[in-house]
């Protein structure tokens, strides 16, 4: 399963970007071998599966539990500057109670929660700040 990180420095310009198989292991190698510590995460929900979360994008094949784990391997080996969650599926006024939409908020938001969940719990178990989540 082919997959894509992107690893901002602290002035929030792309200073890597990993393509690689996913695998824990192969994730560990690659991030010894990257010199900078402090990283800001961007996690875009479209690179998701559409059973995970429904944006207006083209969307990846990753499930909720795949991310986390690749989320939680980078928390370990670096310090995180910030963290945000984005992908949100476009709604207007006019359509937002129409079935397609209410699908795609209910489904976006348990996205949401499930991440934010998980990593500020393991911001709290780590040295990480937990204000470093915007989401």
């Amino acid at each position: 399963m082919l997959k894509i990180i992107l690893m901002y420095n602290s002035t929030y310009t792309i200073q890597y970007l990993i393509v690689i198989f996913f695998t824990k292991k192969a994730l560990q190698s690659i991030l010894k071998e990257i010199s900078i510590e402090l990283v800001y995460l961007s996690i875009d929900k479209d690179a998701l599966d559409k059973r995970e979360a429904i944006t207006a994008w083209d969307h990846g094949n990753m499930r909720l539990r795949q991310l986390l784990i690749i989320v939680k391997e980078i928390m370990k080996y670096r310090k995180i500057s910030g963290i945000d969650i984005c992908g949100e599926y476009p709604v207007s006024p006019m359509t937002e109670f129409e079935r397609e939409i209410v699908t795609a908020i209910k489904k976006n938001s348990y996205a949401n929660e499930f991440l934010v969940k998980h990593i500020l719990h393991w911001l709290r178990k780590t040295d990480h700040d937990p204000e470093v989540l915007h989401a």
